[in-house]
């Protein structure tokens, strides 16, 4: 089993979703150890949230179209390895986003790409 390699500290960006397609949030510039995800929803709606692993090829659900409510959070929290070049994606079910999110992960092998 592989520890959490924290020499680079963990960092933990924002952002909000603003349409309902994937949307990448994240892109590994070197494996990098996902800590968590959290979203929530910010406009009184209910969307549904995905969260996803995504190689450039495959898509591999972390969570799938789970049902939100009004400002309430989706949070993933089992940290796992995202291989080099991999992505992680976001899909709000609502046309207009709604939906912050944050990220955080190990340093300094990794990188945002929005």
């Amino acid at each position: 089993m592989s520890a959490l390699d924290n020499s680079g500290g963990a960092i933990t960006e924002d952002g909000r979703l603003t349409g309902n397609t994937a949307t990448v949030i994240f892109t590994a510039t070197g494996a990098a150890w996902i800590r968590s995800i959290t979203a929530t929803e910010n406009n009184g709606g209910t969307p549904t949230l995905s969260i996803e692993k995504f190689d450039g090829t495959n898509t591999y659900f972390l969570r799938r179209a789970v049902a939100m409510t009004a400002g309430t959070q989706v949070v993933y929290n089992e940290p796992f390895l995202l291989p080099l070049s991999w992505s992680i994606r976001l899909t709000s079910g609502d046309a207009a986003g709604h939906v912050d999110w944050s990220i955080t992960y190990d340093g300094p092998s990794a990188a945002k790409s929005r």
